[in-house]
């Protein structure tokens, strides 16, 4: 009876709430990801999609496991497995998210602020930064206009000509 207590005393187990703390393994990779979507400016839609597949993160972790032969072709295999161990444990969306949010803070006070809340980078001379930059003007109606009126379009240039065809 002790033996068939001992095999089931960590059957229904379940980890700490909180964040996972990666291993030195796993440490590099994360870290490497997320600078990555840092730097590609998708953090916002990666905390997106966290947040959402949080409860399906154990699963995320089984379907990396599933592709693991197909995506050995593109990636390390060791890593990818360490990273879909990772991902298997209960807090590491949440770990995951936290550095997501470091990193972007870091990234957003090295840059000196340069950037507005809404994740656009600040003017930097482009033509819709001179649109909209740029005074009004007041149509023939009285209605506002953004920019000047463009020149008409020719149908036959856009479609070509039709006596051609």
């Amino acid at each position: 009876m002790k033996r068939l207590r001992d095999l089931f005393a960590h059957a229904f187990h379940v980890d700490p709430p909180g964040p996972a703390e990666p291993t030195d393994i796993e440490r590099p990779i994360i870290e490497r990801l997320c600078r990555e979507v840092v730097r590609r400016r998708m953090t916002t839609p990666a905390l997106l999609a966290l947040e959402c597949s949080r409860p399906m993160n154990y699963l995320g972790g089984q379907a990396m496991h599933f592709f693991q032969p197909m995506a050995s072709v593109l990636v390390n295999p060791a890593q990818w497995d360490a990273f879909a161990a990772f991902l298997e444990q209960r807090g590491s969306i949440e770990y995951l998210a936290r550095r997501l949010e470091e990193l972007e803070s870091e990234h957003v006070s090295a840059a000196g602020g340069a950037d507005d809340p809404g994740g656009m980078p600040a003017g930097n001379g482009s033509a819709v930064d001179k649109a909209v930059q740029e005074p009004a003007v007041h149509g023939v109606d009285g209605v506002v206009d953004s920019a000047p009126a463009s020149p008409p379009v020719d149908p036959n240039r856009i479609l070509g000509d039709r006596n051609q065809l």
